[in-house]
């Protein structure tokens, strides 16, 4: 089992909406080597990739959406990373 990380970092997640590039900012709430969990206002489709940078931490790389579960406003989004050598 992955060990998770709690962190408090800012991640930048952008995607592929029907053809149309988006982009949002959520807030790192748990990092391991296989994936994370972040928070951010949009729904991000299930199954998609998503493209994840996080600078202050200066990682990168590819993730599925693994879940998608609503706290109050915000969303919660498992992502497993694609490649893991970011």
């Amino acid at each position: 089992m992955q060990r998770r990380e709690s962190c408090h970092d800012h991640a930048i997640l952008s995607w592929d909406s029907n053809g149309s590039p988006v982009q949002a900012k959520g807030k790192v709430l748990n990092l391991s080597d296989s994936g994370m969990a972040v928070e951010c206002f949009d729904r991000l489709p299930d199954r998609s990739i998503v493209a994840v940078a996080i600078p202050q931490l200066g990682r990168h790389g590819l993730a599925t959406v693994r879940y998608s579960t609503q706290r109050g406003l915000r969303m919660i989004t498992g992502l497993e990373f694609v490649d893991r050598r970011r």
